[in-house]
Formats: structure tokens, sequence, C-alpha cells
């Protein structure tokens, strides 16, 4: 992502963000909105963070999981730092989009093979749909009246959403599998990049390589069936971790009626609603489709609810993350100019 367009993304995800809080607190009191998010205890909140570091070991672990069945290593920290930015450029970026690319640069520039990388973050991609797609079949079979006693609207977002998970996997698949389809990405790239530059090459060469070697990955991964189910496991408890923030704040108010698979399913319902929805980080529709079925469980307390957890699951960890990226991003490219400077003398 160029600069400029990761500039803009901010400032646009900053005005949602804006119109999105003006409407909730013009609507309500913000001092009774206030004074209800100052009565949950502080446990419930450390319990939250606790949640949210998890989530990102979880993936973490993923990503050292997979790419050592690849025969790269990778430390923990580098894996919570892919996570981080992942979880950051999808949140302030259309669709979440954003993520993967950069995720790819920091993994490119740690001297893991692309076609190693494009692997692990395409089977990640794949997992985390499989998720909602499974989330979505339970909704259906034991919590259906989510789907279909809220309005035509919500209905239309879940079946819309779980229809984009579905052809995500499909995508992924024959991203991962289908030869055909690698080579007519890998042409299309390469013509671009004979058009941009003044020394036109033949990469006809350079795209069978790839492509060889590509295949041979996808094959290894294949038959490191193991990997991939131990994967599936913790991406699936990555989600949870994340989607049970909603459950801890649903106990702090006191509330027991539905139970934590309930909750889980009405966050996974949300998630799912949004996925059909190109706005970054689903800024403004997630805060309405949850603050609208929040009702059914939080009460007259539905709105401080999603103010809580929205805020505790989205918007404070990006606030830290920001500041985690920028600090490391500048030693980054400092330790960049050293090389750089070290190289020429």
């Amino acid at each position: 992502m160029k600069k400029k367009n990761i500039i803009i993304s901010g400032i646009i995800f900053i005005f949602l963000i804006f119109i999105t809080f003006f409407i909730i607190f013009h609507n309500y009191s913000f001092t009774t909105i206030y004074n209800n998010i100052k009565s949950v205890s502080i446990v419930y909140i450390l319990i939250c963070l606790i949640l949210i570091i998890l989530y990102f070991i979880c993936q973490s672990t993923y990503f050292k999981l997979i790419l050592k069945s690849e025969n790269e290593d990778i430390t923990l920290f580098q894996g919570i730092y892919y996570s981080i930015v992942e979880f950051f450029f999808s949140a302030i970026t259309p669709s979440s989009t954003g993520g993967q690319p950069i995720q790819l640069y920091y993994m490119t520039k740690d001297k893991i093979p692309m076609r190693k990388s494009i692997i692990a973050l395409i089977l990640n991609t794949m997992i985390f749909k499989l998720f909602f797609v499974v989330g979505g079949i339970l909704i259906l079979i034991f919590f259906k009246e989510l789907v279909f006693n809220n309005g035509l609207l919500i209905e239309m977002l879940f079946f819309l959403g779980l229809l984009i998970d579905i052809l995500m996997i499909i995508g992924c698949l024959l991203l991962m599998y289908n030869q055909r389809i690698i080579a007519a990405i890998l042409k299309i790239f390469y013509k671009l990049k004979n058009r941009l530059s003044k020394n036109k090459k033949d990469y006809n060469n350079t795209i069978v390589e790839i492509l060889e070697k590509y295949v041979d990955e996808a094959k290894f991964i294949n038959e490191n069936k193991k990997a991939i189910v131990i994967s599936i496991i913790i991406t699936f408890i990555q989600r949870i971790l994340l989607f049970s923030i909603t459950y801890v704040i649903y106990r702090s108010f006191r509330f027991n009626v539905l139970n934590y698979f309930e909750i889980l399913l009405l966050q996974i319902f949300v998630q799912i609603a949004c996925e059909g929805i190109i706005l970054p980080g689903g800024v403004g529709v997630s805060e309405f489709i949850s603050k609208y079925l929040f009702k059914t469980c939080f009460g007259i307390y539905f709105t401080s609810a999603m103010v809580i957890c929205r805020t505790l699951s989205f918007y404070f960890p990006l606030i830290i993350l920001l500041f985690i990226i920028l600090i490391v991003t500048k030693k980054y490219c400092s330790n960049e100019k050293l090389n750089v400077n070290l190289t020429k003398n």
C-alpha cells in the first residue's frame, strides 16, 4: 500500500467513526452511557484485554506452525507483528483488503520466500472464512430466530455475508491449487510491470519457475494434514477468543439468561452480517447491527453494552496497535538506512 492510500483510508476511517459516535450519542444520553460503562468492574475489562492478547498470540502460533511446515522458521514476536499489521490495516481499509498485502510485505522483508508467504496467508484467510461458514450453519440450526425475526434487512445482510464467505473459500482453494489461475495472475502482474518499466523483459521462464515452486509448496502443505488440522483448531480458537468479549461484558452487567454459546453465535452473526459491507472495519454497520441485536440480551443497557464491546474488541486495540506499528516501523526504517550506508561503505 502506498503512503497516500494509507492516509486516505485513515481519514475515511476516522470520519466514519466520528459520524457513528455522533449518531450514537445524539440519540442517547452521554451521561447515562458513561455511568453504565463506569459501573463495569475493572476485572471484566482486564479479562477482555487478556482475550485480545491471546488472540494475537494464536495467530502468531498459526504462522509459526504453517511456515515451519514450509521449512521457514519465525519467532513468536514476528508472528505477533504479522497479526498486528493484519488487524490494523484490515480495519482501516475497505472490505479489509489492506491487511494481507502488508503482512506479505513484512514477511518478504524477513526473507520469507513470497510463494511460501502467499500460501500461509491464503490458508489463513480460508480458515477465517470457514469459521464464519460453520458459525452461520450453527446459527441456522440452533439460533435461527436471529436470522428470521429481525427484519428483512438483517436477514439479507446475513445471507449476503454467508455467501461471500463461501465464495471466498472457493476462491482461496482455486488460488492454492489451480495452476491456470495462478499463471494468469502472474502474467497480468508481469505485463503491468513491463508497461511501467523502460526495460522490457520476457518473464515467461520466470512465471514457469515461480509456478513450479508455488505448486510444490501447495502440494507440500496438502500432504501435511496434521498441520492443517491444528491450524484450523488454532484459528477457530483465535476467533472465539475475540468474540468471547461480548459474553464477558454480558456477565459484567449481571445477566445470565443467555448462555455462552448463544452469545457467541450472536457475535458471529454480527460479523457475518458485516461481511458484505465495504466500509473500513464495518464501522457504522457493525454498531448498528450490534445495537439492534443487543436489545434481546442487554435490555435497556444495549447501547452502553455495544459501545463497551466495540471499543474493547476493535477501537482500543487499534489505538494501541497504531503506536506499536509506528515504533516498529521507525526502528525498521532506521535499521534499513544503517544497512544501506554500511553496504555503500
